[in-house]
């Protein structure tokens, strides 16, 4: 029902300074977790949020999930009846999204790929939906839309991704600090990207009503 498929010749460190990876999925399911009551509300904000965003969206069949990481979101995809590829740059963490395969019985598969090069892993229009979760807002802004039209160009319909805003409370805050390796966009730069990588912006949605610099951002294609 599923298959897992690693690249052997990975090597973390050719991707250390321009594609932040996890490699770790006991450590990063620690650090998803967080705070037993503040992480389980957040987690809740979350596929709220996702639900919320996908809800009005006809159609959708299949998503692939990039970087899928340990499949955290893959209970989400189940609930959603969408069968799954799952794909990240670890081979750590595939293995893990192979087991969660499994444990859920999802039909789909795993697969070891970088994001930037998503089309020498992913067929085109193999899946309704690309989901990007925790990822756009490492990269500036010829990453962003880089990524956008790579994946419009392989998604049959839509885009799910998330960003962080300047314009919220904990985003004014959070912009200050030093030493912050995320970047944060306004609303109206968000729409530009979408528009610049030929995507119609559908709605964009906070992760929690309040508390939080993350957004997502639906989008359709133009095919």
């Amino acid at each position: 029902m599923f298959e897992q498929t690693t690249n052997t010749s990975y090597k973390p460190a050719e991707y250390s300074e321009e594609y932040l990876n996890f490699g770790n999925p006991e450590e990063y399911l620690k650090v998803r977790k967080g705070k037993l009551v503040l992480g389980s509300f957040r987690r809740w904000f979350e596929m709220r949020a996702i639900y919320k965003c996908l809800e009005n969206l006809p159609d959708i069949h299949s998503v692939c999930d990039i970087p899928c990481g340990a499949g955290t979101l893959f209970p989400c995809w189940r609930k959603k009846g969408y069968r799954v590829v799952g794909a990240d740059l670890s081979d750590r963490m595939i293995g893990a999204a192979g087991n969660m395969l499994k444990h859920l019985n999802l039909e789909g598969r795993a697969i070891q790929c970088n994001a930037f090069t998503l089309k020498n892993c992913l067929k085109e229009d193999e899946v309704d939906l690309i989901a990007s979760v925790r990822f756009f807002y490492y990269f500036k802004k010829d990453k962003r839309i880089e990524l956008l039209q790579t994946m419009g160009e392989l998604s049959r319909k839509y885009l799910l991704v998330q960003y962080k805003t300047r314009e919220t409370r904990k985003g004014r805050i959070n912009l200050k600090r030093l030493g912050s390796n995320t970047q944060r966009c306004s609303m109206e730069e968000i729409r530009e990207e979408l528009r610049v990588a030929h995507l119609d912006c559908i709605k964009i949605l906070a992760a929690a009503p309040a508390g939080s610099d993350r957004v997502f951002v639906t989008a359709a294609n133009r095919k």
